[in-house]
């Protein structure tokens, strides 16, 4: 009779420890589109020039973070040259969410532009991605609010503008004295 009262309480042990042991963390299902064929995109659609690519462009970014009008945005990206060609270096997806709790995604990339000197002038950007899993989409992060200002401070310093220290600007101009004269009425 006792070990028949033991049966139901393990019972339940091995229930609790089976759905303990075959539960699944949900994971997130990503886009087929990837992050760097919708950079690759973008840039395709802003190069091109004109309302309607414009517009297309502008769908590609996030309106949680980037709210931006369709008269500032075209101000902001027609001056990219059509002769610019990207090419992708890198691409990481995070695996933790950020602070908003979105999942993000970096795109690394090469920018060849034509110069002025002759040649191509290269430089290295990265873009911010943000998942809009209600879309099912990758969307960019245009105006780099999720940007961690940590690693920004960490890029090389060739990376990014620094002014001048003050021993090395060049010559310091004196404010010139006027003199003002004030006339009693």
């Amino acid at each position: 009779m006792r070990l028949s009262s033991k049966f139901p309480i393990a019972g339940v042990l091995i229930l609790l420890m089976a759905t303990g042991c075959t539960s699944k963390k949900e994971e997130t299902v990503l886009p087929a589109t990837t992050p760097d064929k919708v950079v690759l995109r973008f840039f395709d659609l802003i190069s091109e020039g004109g309302k309607l690519t414009n517009m297309e462009a502008m769908k590609l970014i996030s309106a949680k973070t980037s709210r931006v009008d369709q008269n500032t945005f075209r101000k902001w990206t027609q001056e990219f040259s059509k002769e610019s060609k990207i090419k992708v270096v890198k691409t990481v997806i995070n695996k933790k969410r950020d602070g908003d709790g979105y999942l993000i995604a970096n795109v690394s990339m090469e920018v060849m532009s034509p110069s002025v000197f002759g040649g191509d002038f290269k430089s290295t950007s990265s873009m911010n991605l943000i998942l809009n899993e209600e879309a099912h989409k990758w969307e960019i992060d245009f105006l780099a609010q999720t940007v961690n200002e940590d690693d920004f401070l960490k890029a090389p310093k060739d990376a990014r503008a620094v002014p001048l220290e003050p021993s090395i600007r060049e010559d310091k101009v004196e404010p010139k004295k006027v003199e003002t004269k004030v006339e009693a009425k």
